[in-house]
């Protein structure tokens, strides 16, 4: 960013002929610089950033996160605020420093969240806060295997196009505890699917925030999602007719079936689901506890 600075300084070339969001770049790059340089010094101790990442493209938005990290860090001197709605421009290393703004409230992760819990976002893949807290609908669940299930679903379903879908690897009743407060008064909805695996106290901790308007809490019957689809209505016949020469499922049972299933997990999953996902499996019925929560 300096040298592409000193470059435009040093020629003819017209802001104007760039883009709104490399312009946004410079400028913001211009500022930090300049906050530096009055001979090594500091001579502002507070800056405001609103929206860093407007107008800019993927690339150029993960390059001012880091400049404002690197900035953040070199001068101690300096508070740094900034509000944003990407998640790129969020520091999964130190969620200690995000508040959370919604309807006039502000909830601090360092206050709201104890070091554990901060932990465990921050070791959570693909973590997208803003789906998680601000999406009008919003479906929480576990596994790859649920993830293609759900999103093949929804997707050869127009009508329920506007749920977001985030992965978590366990249910986790701190987020919910936030949700709801960040959620209060709204009519955003939130979704939790688990597997049972066997853990009668971890339902029945997760089942407490069901309350039947804005929290769907469902927990599988049996240990994982795939027997719960073999079980529902007519989907072993349906599955056994159309996938038993390609799958080996031929001259299974129903237990044989799911026992195959699972040791199979997300190849077969991702098999049917295209077919879901194209209109190709009409009948095949979603297991209740996924019914329930869409």
């Amino acid at each position: 960013v300096s040298s592409r600075i000193k470059e435009l300084a040093n020629s003819s070339f017209e802001l104007y002929q760039n883009g709104l969001g490399y312009n946004n770049l410079l400028f913001m790059s211009a500022v930090l610089g300049d906050m530096a340089i009055e001979k090594g010094g500091i001579y502002h101790n507070l800056l405001l950033i609103e929206e860093p990442e407007a107008h800019l493209c993927i690339n150029n938005i993960r390059l001012m996160s880091s400049f404002l990290r690197v900035f953040a860090s070199k001068n101690k001197s300096v508070q740094l605020f900034y509000s944003t709605h990407n998640a790129e421009l969020i520091n999964k290393m130190d969620l200690k420093n995000v508040v959370i703004v919604h309807e006039g409230n502000a909830f601090s992760l360092l206050q709201e969240l104890e070091e554990e819990e901060r932990d465990y976002l921050t070791k959570n893949p693909n973590l997208d806060l803003f789906k998680l807290f601000f999406s009008k609908k919003c479906i929480l669940f576990e596994g790859i295997s649920e993830e293609m299930l759900i999103r093949s679903y929804l997707d050869s379903k127009n009508e329920l196009s506007d749920i977001e879908l985030i992965s978590f690897h366990k249910g986790y009743t701190k987020i919910i505890e936030i949700w709801k407060k960040v959620n209060s008064g709204t009519s955003n909805k939130l979704g939790i699917i688990r597997d049972y695996d066997y853990q009668d106290n971890a339902k029945k901790d997760h089942d407490k925030y069901d309350d039947g308007k804005t929290i769907c809490v469902r927990t599988t019957d049996e240990k994982t999602l795939e027997p719960e689809i073999v079980k529902t209505g007519d989907n072993y016949t349906i599955l056994k007719d159309k996938y038993g020469e390609t799958l080996g499922w031929k001259d299974m049972s129903s237990d044989e079936m799911q026992k195959a299933w699972q040791n199979a997990k997300a190849l077969d999953m991702l098999t049917i689901c295209k077919d879901i996902e194209s209109g190709d499996l009409p009948d095949l019925e979603m297991p209740k506890h996924i019914k329930d929560v869409l």
